[in-house]
């Protein structure tokens, strides 16, 4: 098949350009990070660990030698990759369309084996690209001592407060961001709840590269709409979090996504919403709940009801959407909270 033919070619590369050096670099950095700020485990489970990993290494030497990168070897690299061949391939195809020739015995499950032959079509350029350098790994990890041990207004104006707390307890080089963007449009009517739904989906599209590469360095980002109004949580480790937090402001206000992506995202919202009333009794229930203590929670019978004909999603187009973003912020409120080094 093309697919499998362009895995093969894709193994290929990786093969003949090797591991570039800032990958081993930013991955032994990032091992160190985790192994220095990990969380300790105890009792039973502790144990266990030990137990099943004392076969492979000393007991003083087990999580450093399961958790730390100590040195790149080319040579394990490229014989690791020579293993994923044809010969070694296993392709799972499920498809109803497909001709079977054989009967699971037990559950009578038809299906059919073939073994795979050289003749796999690579005539399709690979997509795939080695890992671009990623800017939110911390090689250093500094603290910022304080003298501050209680919560304290660092900055008020008329256009929000800025709360701050020194992290004098667990004392870790990492910081948790609240920020309230106050405002009471995503809420005012069913037609703005529906366009606060796809306005999240295109936020989290335009960020997802840029949080990919700063989750792999322990920084994380969350964004939701309740009854205040756009909630942004950032929280991971200091050093390099002002870059991702600079991201998402910027995408917040510039909104700019292709059409297909929009298109694409707006019909996995409305499946999303469909399946809803598909989804298991004890789902719709929690749903509920959180419809009840939510104040102004979009619900999903508010903005998708096929039943009842309610569909404010299908024909939100981009432009409205745009628009939606620019106006969005027009008089808010900011209020956040800073915990951390």
């Amino acid at each position: 098949s093309s697919e499998s033919g362009r895995a093969v070619v894709d193994l290929s590369m990786l093969e003949k350009e090797g591991l570039p050096d800032f990958i081993y670099e930013e991955n032994k950095a990032i091992s160190q990070q985790h192994y220095d700020f990990r969380d300790h485990k105890e009792g039973y489970s502790w144990a266990s660990y030990l137990a099943k990993k004392m076969h492979l290494y000393a007991e003083t030497d087990i999580e450093q030698n399961e958790m730390l990168i100590h040195r790149y070897d080319e040579k394990i690299y490229k014989d690791f990759l020579r293993d994923f061949c044809v010969e070694h391939m296993t392709l799972i195809l499920v498809n109803p369309e497909e001709k079977t020739t054989q009967k699971e015995v037990y559950y009578g499950t038809e299906f059919d084996l073939k073994k795979f032959t050289h003749k796999i079509s690579l005539s399709k350029k690979s997509l795939m690209h080695l890992p671009l350098k990623n800017s939110f790994v911390a090689f250093s990890l500094p603290s910022h001592p304080s003298e501050s041990v209680t919560p304290f207004k660092y900055q008020e104006n008329e256009k929000g407060t800025l709360w701050f707390c020194h992290d004098q307890t667990f004392e870790l080089p990492k910081t948790f961001i609240k920020i309230a963007l106050k405002t009471n449009k995503p809420t005012f009517s069913s037609e703005n709840k529906a366009i606060s739904l796809l306005y999240l989906s295109v936020i989290k599209e335009l960020t997802n590269d840029n949080s990919y590469y700063a989750d792999l360095a322990g920084i994380h980002f969350d964004m939701s709409f309740d009854e205040e109004g756009l909630i942004l949580e950032f929280e991971g480790f200091s050093e390099k979090m002002k870059t991702l937090v600079d991201d998402v402001l910027s995408a917040l206000i510039d909104c700019d996504i292709d059409q297909n992506i929009y298109t694409d995202l707006k019909k996995d919202i409305i499946k999303r919403c469909h399946n809803y009333y598909l989804s298991e009794s004890y789902n719709q229930v929690l749903y509920e709940l959180r419809h009840f203590i939510v104040k102004d929670h979009a619900h999903t019978r508010e903005i998708y009801n096929p039943i009842d004909g309610i569909d404010l999603l299908s024909g939100v187009p981009l432009d409205r959407l745009k628009s939606f973003s620019q106006t969005l912020f027009e008089g808010i409120k900011v209020e956040a909270f800073v915990y951390g080094n």
